[in-house]
């Protein structure tokens, strides 16, 4: 999750961003002191990293999903990258899209 933090935090540098911990935890629903210790370094369950991203303005996700697309192009590098955990979690998404529905 370190690329996805750098990420985050680059672009909540830039200008047209620069949003405050305070607000970031309001939308999220996650604490401040857990939007701080992330945006300080501090890993967090991919699931609360997901929240608070799902909780950024769409201008944000949308530049968000593109640099991390630019950064991460080879699929392969990125489940090299995941925990049991997050692979678990992609794997079971995974088999809800491909699982036909009734």
């Amino acid at each position: 999750m370190q690329e996805h933090l750098e990420i985050f935090k680059k672009l909540n540098e830039q200008p047209q961003f620069g949003y405050k911990q305070n607000k970031m935890a309001e939308w999220s629903g996650l604490t401040e002191s857990k939007v701080s210790r992330f945006l300080n370094g501090s890993d967090i369950k991919a699931g609360e990293f997901f929240r608070l991203l799902q909780s950024m303005p769409d201008a944000f996700q949308q530049r968000f999903w593109e640099k991390f697309r630019d950064e991460k192009q080879d699929w392969r590098a990125l489940i090299e990258t995941t925990d049991s955990t997050e692979a678990r979690e992609i794997l079971l998404a995974m088999a809800d899209r491909l699982t036909p529905v009734s």
